[in-house]
């Protein structure tokens, strides 16, 4: 037997060290053997709504499906940016297509799905007296609206003092409830953005918030907001020669992201009274008027405002001298057709040898002012320059 005596270690001490309680914000703790220090988080989500897919869409079946009110331009729901250059006719459009929502009347050819119902048009830049000239030939024979449809101004005397976003959209979600309207008008945003709103942070929580305005939201089956906001703007500064995109808008980088669609009016070289409106984003379906589709109107006064779909797809313009003219046919549903003056191919080869053979400007360049593929202007550059060197 191993007499000797069994030598007990005392073992090692071992240092607890304090825990915090769920209390605290966050949980240090150190592994008893020794070992990296970690981080529970206690973080409280106060900003997103987590649900399956499933359940998503089991809740979106309870939301009414926004029907059209002006084409696939502007559906019942959602937050739509119209813009222009100035003086392009965008309160003229705006308002027509406020009374035909507000009327049930839609235009000859563009599809509205919905029925007559309320609409409240904000008007923050014409006078009174503006308005009547616009509704009227002349101040005499004046139109006569229909009584769904409400304008509304700003009361300068109110708005003394410093204006915020919340200020704003206190007072249209007011008039839009009194109104019982769920379609509304803002014409326009940079009148607020100049004249009220002191910084681009007020700006871009305003637009902010229309969007919010603008989504259904439904709670223990009561849905609420899903307005339609149409919100006019301006353009930046741009030739109006060029195609209309997404980037010509004024502070495009703050506003697009809100976005359910987007349309634009221009300047056409056609004439004088010629515009037209292109699609440049729709998030309800396809894009059905977009550069190769733009819908072509005619600005003029007959007792119907002043907003017409051209009757024709097509224009036939006289190009030419007196003695040696000719006729063309321009597609009207052409982006193109509405920026540049009117080419033969004569006139196309000359410009091609001018500025592109001769001159500094390159292909795309031509392209984008003449309003033709810079493949049709690389064919005429080498057409031309091929007879040069037979020439030689």
């Amino acid at each position: 037997m191993d007499n000797r005596k069994a030598i007990l270690k005392k073992p090692p001490s071992m240092k607890v060290e304090h825990v915090p309680d769920s209390s605290e914000e966050n949980i240090n703790f150190k592994d008893i053997k020794g070992g990296e220090t970690g981080t529970c988080s206690t973080k409280v989500n106060s900003m997103f709504t987590v649900r399956t897919a499933n359940q998503r869409v089991e809740d979106a079946k309870s939301m009414p499906v926004p029907r059209k009110l002006f084409g696939s331009f502007i559906y019942e729901s959602g937050l739509t940016i119209f813009f222009g250059n100035t003086h392009a006719g965008k309160t003229a459009v705006a308002m027509n297509i406020a009374q035909s929502i507000a009327s049930g009347v839609p235009f000859k050819g563009i599809e509205m799905d919905a029925e007559a119902q309320k609409v409240v048009y904000f008007d923050f830049e014409l006078s009174d007296k503006n308005f009547e000239l616009k509704s009227s030939d002349e101040y005499k024979n004046h139109f006569k609206y229909s009584e769904n449809l409400s304008v509304v101004t700003p009361d300068l005397a109110k708005m003394e003092g410093k204006i915020t976003a919340e200020i704003i959209m206190d007072s249209i979600t007011a008039v839009v409830e009194q109104q019982d309207a769920k379609v509304l008008f803002i014409d326009n945003i940079s009148w607020l953005e100049q004249n009220g709103l002191e910084t681009s942070k007020e700006a871009n929580k305003l637009m902010k918030d229309l969007w919010v305005l603008s989504r259904p939201k439904v709670d223990k089956d009561k849905i609420s907001g899903g307005y339609a906001v149409i919100v006019l703007a301006h353009t930046t500064k741009k030739d109006n020669c060029e195609p209309m995109t997404i980037s010509s808008l004024a502070g495009s980088a703050a506003v697009s992201r809100y976005l359910e669609s987007c349309l634009a009016i221009n300047w056409s070289v056609l004439g004088k009274q010629y515009r037209y409106i292109k699609q440049l984003k729709n998030r309800w379906g396809e894009e059905e008027y977009g550069k190769d589709n733009v819908l072509p109107i005619v600005l003029g006064k007959d007792l119907i405002l002043t907003f017409h779909k051209a009757t024709k797809a097509e224009l036939e313009v006289e190009k030419g001298t007196e003695e040696n003219s000719k006729f063309l046919t321009i597609e009207l549903s052409q982006e193109s057709s509405h920026l540049s003056e009117v080419m033969t191919v004569t006139d196309r080869e000359e410009f091609v040898k001018k500025n592109v053979v001769e001159g500094d400007m390159s292909i795309r360049e031509a392209a984008a002012k003449t309003g033709y593929s810079h493949t049709t202007i690389k064919r005429d550059k080498d057409k031309i320059e091929y007879h040069e060197y037979e020439n030689i």
